[in-house]
């Protein structure tokens, strides 16, 4: 048993070093980017829940994993938008 339980420890995960925080650039694109994208992802939610019922009302209730999986891409996922999110892009993007 004590074979395997020994095969189930692993070794210490090896320390990532820290990216470096997001600049302030990358906070007011950030900003920026939630006007537009906050009211969208509200948008694609509210759409994919009258979806849900819809799919529901007309199946009778009997596709209501495949309804549950299109709200879910909907509302799914990230609602806002962070400067961390962007920093990658800006750093690539820089000369």
């Amino acid at each position: 048993s004590l074979v395997l339980l020994t095969g189930f420890v692993t070794a210490p995960a090896v320390a990532q070093p820290l990216a470096p925080p997001p600049s302030e650039a990358a906070h007011v694109a950030a900003g920026f980017a939630n006007v537009f994208y906050v009211p969208g992802k509200a948008l694609t939610c509210a759409g994919t829940a009258v979806l849900w019922v819809g799919i529901l009302f007309i199946t009778f209730g009997a596709l209501y994993e495949d309804a549950t999986h299109i709200v879910a891409g909907g509302c799914g996922g990230k609602w806002t938008v962070q400067g961390r999110d962007l920093e990658p892009a800006l750093r690539a993007a820089a000369p």
